[in-house]
């Protein structure tokens, strides 16, 4: 899948999430989507959350020793507005809904 775009890469985490399965050059993939937040309401967010947003709820919503251990290691250096955000798309549990 090429995922150049928000959507696409929005797309490609949520099925992630949905299967519960990952190989090691996706789990690369998503840490790298990590770096890419956005404020910018119209053109960085999809449902109001940046790709970085969905890349931490991803490595979370995983659930696996390893997932969740880069999750609270990277997530440690976060902002508490960036975790309120990041915890709020988490519970939604978008993933779901695919």
């Amino acid at each position: 899948m090429n995922k150049k775009g928000i959507l696409e890469k929005v797309s490609f985490m949520l099925t992630v999430s949905k299967n519960k399965k990952y190989t090691p050059k996706e789990l690369n993939e998503i840490i790298s989507f990590t770096q890419l937040h956005s404020n910018e309401r119209e053109l960085g967010k999809v449902f109001g959350y940046s790709v970085s947003d969905y890349a931490y709820a991803t490595l979370f919503w995983l659930g696996t020793s390893e997932t969740l251990n880069i999750y609270n290691g990277m997530s440690s250096r976060l902002s508490e507005e960036r975790i309120k955000e990041i915890d709020s798309l988490i519970q939604s549990k978008l993933y779901e809904q695919c």
